[in-house]
């Protein structure tokens, strides 16, 4: 019996590759390896210099960096490519949801751009499964058993992360068993106008990263997936516990904290709650160890210990 063909790939830009490579080499890499017949496709920007206005990056990157990767394919284009490949300036007229000037816009639709060129080569492979991989991610638990359990299970799935879903579905990352499925995750770039077009009222919608995807997945089979992983910026640097998002602890919390309860009944329904997110915790990952081992607080983020 033929091994099973498992294609990860990788899309964007490296940032912090420096970083998180060693969580992709043993997370996704090995496991995916050792699965099966595995080649590594990728579609990135060149580009030596990170900036951004939402996360305040201003970092220069080694333009070579993708080369950790070790990819089978790589495909490398400029940025602004994408914006001539999609039909930027109609997305552009449904307005812009983040309010930034387009920044955000833009970088999404470059997204969007790179995913659909890496899933048009990783398709003409015929792959199983298809692994799509951000290379900023640290990706703290291993795809392993995910792996093993799409394999073992015919019926084609889209496997999602839970959390971080904004109103949407997270698109990170995803495990996807079946080759139209693939297309339908991969090549959503093709459906961004149409999703535009699709709102309810006047007939006009912003673009949306996460309602986007829920929005092409809405008749597909979609299934959580128990990895967590966090973005890495070019400095090292990365949001605390952003894998922990519920949306009903959140709202939970905030309910408590503004009600008229005495302060002790307050506290300790806050306790009962964070035992039962850390509840969730364990039925959906196991008893692992603390995913911020490595890791030290500076303020409000998280910092690598090799970069602080």
């Amino acid at each position: 019996m033929a091994a099973p063909r498992i294609a990860i790939c990788f899309f964007g830009i490296t940032r912090s590759l420096r970083f998180t490579f060693p969580t992709i080499r043993d997370n996704v890499l090995a496991p995916a390896r050792a699965a099966g017949e595995t080649r590594i496709f990728a579609h990135l920007y060149r580009q030596s210099r990170v900036e951004s206005i939402r996360t305040g990056e201003a970092v220069d990157i080694d333009p070579e960096e993708y080369r950790l990767l070790g990819a089978d394919e790589v495909q490398l284009e400029m940025p602004d490519a994408a914006f001539s490949a999609l039909p930027y300036d109609e997305i552009v007229a449904h307005g812009d949801i983040f309010q930034n000037g387009l920044h955000s816009l833009g970088n999404l639709v470059r997204q969007l751009h790179s995913l659909r060129r890496v899933t048009q080569a990783a398709l003409l492979w015929e792959p199983d499964i298809v692994l799509f991989c951000r290379p900023d991610l640290h990706y703290f638990d291993s795809f392993e058993r995910p792996i093993a359990r799409a394999l073992s299970r015919r019926r084609p799935a889209c496997h999602l992360p839970y959390w971080q879903t904004h109103h949407g579905y997270n698109d990170r990352f995803a495990l996807v068993r079946g080759a139209h499925l693939a297309r339908v995750y991969g090549l959503r770039a093709e459906r961004a106008l149409d999703y535009c077009r699709s709102g309810t009222e006047n007939g006009s919608r912003p673009l949306h990263s996460e309602s986007l995807l829920r929005w092409v997945l809405r008749e597909e089979r979609v299934r959580p997936l128990a990895v967590r992983a966090a973005r890495i910026r070019a400095n090292g640097e990365t949001a605390p516990r952003e894998f922990f998002d519920r949306h009903w602890v959140t709202v939970s919390h905030t309910a408590i904290h503004y009600s008229r309860l005495p302060q002790r009944m307050k506290d300790g329904l806050h306790k009962g709650l964070n035992i039962a997110q850390a509840g969730i915790d364990r039925v959906i990952y196991g008893n692992r160890a603390d995913p911020w081992e490595g890791w030290v607080k500076r303020g409000q983020i998280r910092v690598r210990r090799d970069a602080a």
